[in-house]
């Protein structure tokens, strides 16, 4: 565990610090609780700023702090318009376009692949000869090709859909 100490001033009690931070005020000191709160009410860019959230295997962009979710992404299903969520920003909006091009390919390649490996899992299964079991190992090879070819695309997907973000964020006022 890594830990940061902080030496305040009393006229800089109001500010917060880093999580793991153990807060020194008058020669004492006090572990600090751990809540962050970094929202200013009076700053635009906590408030319109985006975060990139990802819990198991599922993608959120929530606007804030704690803000509402207005884009998210599972393993096959995108909810919300991502290029409308980056609009205001031009070059955040040419990387929203990549991101949708790059995921479609990554996503629609990735199920196919997997039916085709699902498809020569029930032909071997059922059907053990060995003219089936060709055609069988032909489709689960090439569907295997295909899942692994999807990674690339889904890869640059992610990482397009990081720089949008970022761009996004980076082109708000301060």
């Amino acid at each position: 565990m890594c830990l940061l100490i902080t030496v305040r001033s009393a006229a800089a009690q109001t500010e917060m610090a880093p999580a793991g931070a153990i807060s020194v005020t008058s020669s004492t000191v006090t572990p600090w609780n751990g809540n962050v709160d970094v929202s200013d009410p009076g700053s635009p860019y906590d408030s319109a700023a985006l975060r990139l959230e990802e819990h198991g295997g599922s993608t959120r962009i929530i606007r804030g702090v704690r803000g509402p979710v207005l884009w998210s992404q599972g393993l096959l299903f995108t909810s919300g318009d991502l290029e409308r969520v980056v609009a205001p920003s031009a070059t955040a909006l040419a990387q929203a376009r990549v991101f949708q091009q790059k995921n479609r390919r990554g996503t629609r390649n990735f199920a196919l692949g997997l039916s085709a490996w699902a498809v020569s899992l029930v032909i071997s299964a059922h059907q053990p000869s060995t003219p089936k079991y060709v055609a069988s190992t032909i489709l689960g090879f090439a569907g295997g090709g295909l899942m692994f070819y999807s990674h690339r695309d889904r890869n640059a997907a992610a990482t397009a859909l990081s720089r949008a973000v970022l761009l996004y964020n980076r082109d708000l006022p301060r």
